[in-house]
């Protein structure tokens, strides 16, 4: 596969990205519809978001969970964890040089636990973010490697 005009490329990731679609669950779908037909959704003043490290702000994700409550009481509408996925030690440049980005790190908790914490706050009324640093990873990640030769 090229980097550049790889049309069989591009063709799979559209598929990827229509089958992803058709598995995502109905609540979200609806989440979807909702903010479709309300584009400046994210531009009303009524958005306020944290940031935070999970294991300084609760020790880890089914603990989070648990803060739900206190989240809701700040008027939290999305929050943002900082780095959460599975990632070498101790040069993990701040958590940020992943090693596997389809896995939570261990300390944290599991993907299961992510999912839960997701679909709790999404009850309510807070959208999760998390970072998606594709360019930022490390040795063991399988990625790295093809690019390393």
């Amino acid at each position: 596969m090229s980097l550049y005009n790889d049309h069989a490329a591009f063709e799979s990731f559209i598929d990827s990205m229509a089958e992803a679609y058709a598995d995502r669950p109905a609540d979200l779908k609806r989440l979807d519809k909702s903010r479709e037909q309300d584009p400046d959704w994210y531009k009303r003043g009524n958005m306020f978001g944290m940031t935070m490290y999970t294991d300084l702000f609760a020790g880890d994700l089914k603990k989070l969970a648990d803060k739900i409550p206190y989240l809701k009481e700040q008027k939290l509408t999305y929050l943002h964890l900082m780095p959460l996925l599975d990632m070498p030690h101790p040069n993990n440049d701040g958590g940020y040089a992943v090693q596997d980005f389809d896995t939570v790190g261990p300390k944290l908790g599991t993907n299961e636990d992510l999912a839960a914490l997701a679909k709790k706050l999404r009850r309510a009324g807070i959208s999760l973010c998390i970072d998606s640093v594709s360019y930022r990873f490390s040795p063991p990640c399988a990625s790295f490697r093809p690019s390393a030769r």
